[in-house]
């Protein structure tokens, strides 16, 4: 049995067995691929239908509401086929997107300018539009154009009754364009059809999918299937033949209408993959079949050269040792008095001779280890495996009493004799020592600056994507020192949140130098804490980002203190309600910001408070204001808005309901006008508070503080002509001020 497999025919026939099991396994690696590839084509062909979908979806909604938004601006007119209204559609109507544009009116009458109509009251379009439908329509034919097109169109409100439709026409020889599908499908044939397999999208002769089937059984199936699905409102795959050639497809329904799109992924692509997996799988054999063939090539020669080698070590280890600075010498294990020296240096001798040296290699060399050091040496002279290297750091007592510090390395080797020889070089590193030892220094010093300094120094080393803390990041947010994936934790922790360092970063990566941010960082406490950050970017020789250091402060009391001045800045001193110039600025933002909103101003002024201080002093007078103003908070609402514009005047901002303009709320204004006649001063408790009221309602009396207070300010004045002790409400168009 030794002999053939010694023999040189049967190492011939293994090495052809391993080359055909190789391409065998190689060939049935390549079919599962194929398969593989086939699978994954046809699930690539439905996730690029969703994409599509999706882009689709999205602009269809994005026009709707251009049209919506249209629609709300038509509204405001009075006669909503008016020129000013097409003037107001002009940039609709001057996209090339857009067949025509048009205005249908609730009797029917569709209007593309003021003077040219048509009668619609049948469309589709208008019929669901007056029942506040918003339409997509399937392919009509125009009656203005008699060409093919889509309709989208937006129901038209006034005060929440339907009083027109706003239509927009395109022509479907634009749909392939608008949708962006050659675009955006790719090496994939995308169209969007109706249920009816009408095609919007057509290229060629595709103007119905299932006109264009071949007409065989298969086919006659898929097609029932499918018409089946889409009558449903289902999805799914589907594989047909078109021109005796397969074809993969998926087709799914597009939101909001009665569209499907349909994505084609052609067989050819799929086996233009498949050829090319195969092209590559050989080539991948044939590379592997060389490579395994010149391993065993390599293989024989290195057995031919182990001998020489082992021989040419050998003399490389006597040469490196010979030219090692320090002492270098051997010994035979357990047998120190064999000792051969490669090379001297009596800087190593530790102020011995050189006969006391071998002496004390001899007998015993621990005699001069520090005593504190002995167990490195016992460590260093226990028997290792041949060919291991050991090796470490002690200290010895130089023969004029000095320290000296030594590194010992140590290797058993194995000669030609068969006998195991000790290699020991040793060296002088007192200098390294104490280089180490004034850097150690160094550290703690840098250390206990850094427990004094307020700054948390970090590094974040961008290619390991890794960053690294001080001590004071641990003590001040409770986190890890170190924290690995760090762009993954700041996509998952900060992507949506507000006050980030995500603009820091991005403007060091892309190249800027150095930056500074305010931003809030969470602890593990549980809090939120406003931080500065200072970055700086370090780069490699050849210009890539590396690093990139920096300092974080807490700066958390400094936003505090900054937040607290503002708001004092804001509030009246003695009332703490908002002061004149805060109360302007928050009415005008609430103006502002909801401008169809109906709005009360109540200016309140105390009656005669000038004799409360005549006649009870000024700390009474501060007094009774103060009681006022938790008057007017227990009166009104929380998120109405309350201020002091003088001594005795106040305002306030209240939020109605619609028909205030008709109902004033006499309720809230008598339990005002009861809690003030209720407030009592110490010096006469039977004084009695009253206050005259005036009133302007937004916006028809008014559209910014200015507007508001000036008429108010006249009804407040009004009501002390009329005898005090009440309010005054006169609509704006009745008089002016």
């Amino acid at each position: 049995m030794k002999k053939v497999i010694n023999h040189p025919s049967f190492r011939y026939l293994l090495f052809g067995f391993s080359l055909l099991f190789l391409f065998i396994s190689f060939y049935d690696y390549n079919r599962i691929s194929e398969k593989h590839i086939e699978t994954e084509m046809i699930e690539i062909t439905g996730e690029n239908n969703q994409l599509i979908n999706g882009a689709i979806t999205n602009k269809i909604k994005d026009q709707l509401e251009i049209l919506q938004n249209y629609a709300k601006l038509i509204a405001y007119h009075e006669d909503i086929t008016s020129k000013e209204v097409f003037d107001l559609l002009e940039p609709l109507t001057k996209e090339d997107l857009f067949t025509n544009v048009a205005i249908t009116t609730p009797d029917g009458i569709s209007y593309t300018s003021p003077t040219h109509t048509s009668d619609n009251s049948e469309r589709k379009f208008f019929v669901e539009g007056m029942k506040r439908k918003t339409i997509i329509s399937d392919m009509i034919t125009s009656k203005i154009s008699n060409e093919q097109v889509i309709v989208m169109s937006v129901p038209i409100y006034k005060q929440a009754k339907v009083i027109g439709v706003l239509r927009v026409s395109m022509s479907t020889t634009l749909l392939p364009e608008y949708f962006n599908l050659s675009f955006l499908s790719g090496n994939i044939s995308s169209f969007i059809i109706q249920r009816d397999g009408v095609n919007l999208t057509p290229k060629k002769n595709y103007y119905n999918f299932f006109h264009m089937l071949e007409k065989d059984e298969r086919n006659k199936e898929i097609e029932k299937e499918m018409k089946e699905k889409l009558a449903n409102g289902d999805h799914g795959y589907i594989t047909f033949k078109l021109n005796n050639k397969t074809r993969y497809a998926y087709f799914s329904d597009v939101e909001g209408t009665n569209w499907y799109l349909l994505s084609v992924l052609p067989h050819s692509y799929v086996t233009e993959r498949i050829n090319h997996n195969l092209t590559h799988t050989l080539l991948l054999a044939g590379k592997v079949s060389v490579l395994l063939l010149i391993i065993g090539i390599y293989l024989l020669y290195l057995m031919n050269e182990s001998r020489k080698e082992e021989v040419k070590n050998q003399e490389k280890l006597h040469t490196i040792i010979s030219n090692t600075p320090g002492i270098s010498f051997k010994h035979k294990i357990h047998n120190p008095a064999s000792i051969q020296f490669f090379n001297d240096n009596r800087k190593l001798y530790a102020g011995y001779s050189k006969e006391e040296l071998l002496d004390l290699i001899s007998t015993d060399l621990s005699s001069i280890v520090w005593e504190e050091d002995l167990p490195i040496v016992e460590q260093l002279n226990r028997p290792q495996k041949k060919g291991t290297v050991v090796s470490n750091t002690y200290r010895i007592l130089l023969k004029n009493g000095h320290m000296q510090w030594i590194f010992d390395q140590r290797q058993s080797v194995l000669e030609k004799d068969h006998t195991i020889w000790l290699y020991i070089t040793v060296l002088d590193v007192t200098g390294m020592r104490e280089t180490q030892e004034r850097l150690r220094l160094s550290e703690e010093r840098y250390a206990m600056i850094l427990k004094e300094t307020r700054s948390i120094p970090f590094e974040w080393n961008v290619k390991a994507d890794t960053i690294t803390f001080s001590d004071a990041w641990t003590n001040t947010f409770a986190h890890p020192k170190v924290i690995d994936h760090f762009l993954s934790v700041t996509n998952k922790y900060f992507k949506d949140r507000e006050y980030t360092y995500i603009p820091l970063m991005e403007n060091m990566i892309r190249g800027q130098s150095s930056d500074q941010i305010e931003c809030i960082l969470p602890s593990g406490h549980n809090e939120n804490i406003w931080v500065k950050i200072h970055a700086k970017a370090l780069y490699d020789n050849n210009g890539f980002l590396t690093r990139i250091i920096g300092s974080i402060l807490d700066i958390s009391e400094e936003k505090e203190k900054t937040s607290r001045l503002i708001k004092q800045s804001q509030i009246d001193g003695l009332t703490g309600l908002y002061n004149r110039i805060t109360i302007e600025h928050l009415i005008n933002e609430a103006c502002q910001n909801d401008p169809d909103s109906s709005l009360i101003l109540f200016v309140i002024d105390v009656d005669d408070f000038k004799k409360v201080n005549d006649t009870y002093g000024h700390a009474s007078g501060d007094e009774a204001l103060i009681n006022v103003s938790k008057a007017l908070r227990k009166c009104f609402r929380s998120d109405d808005l309350i201020g002091r514009i003088g001594g005795d005047e106040f305002v306030v901002l209240m939020k109605a309901n619609t028909n205030v303009y008709k109902e004033l709320p006499t309720q809230k204004i008598s339990m005002l006008k009861n809690m003030l006649s209720n407030i009592h001063i110490q010096k006469d408790l039977n004084f009695v508070i009253h206050c005259s009221i005036g009133i302007s309602i937004h916006p028809q009396d008014g559209t910014n503080y200015k507007e508001l207070f000036t008429w108010a300010d006249h009804s407040m004045y009004e009501a002390k002509k009329h005898g005090k002790n009440t309010f005054v409400y006169q609509p704006k168009n009745t008089e002016k001020p």
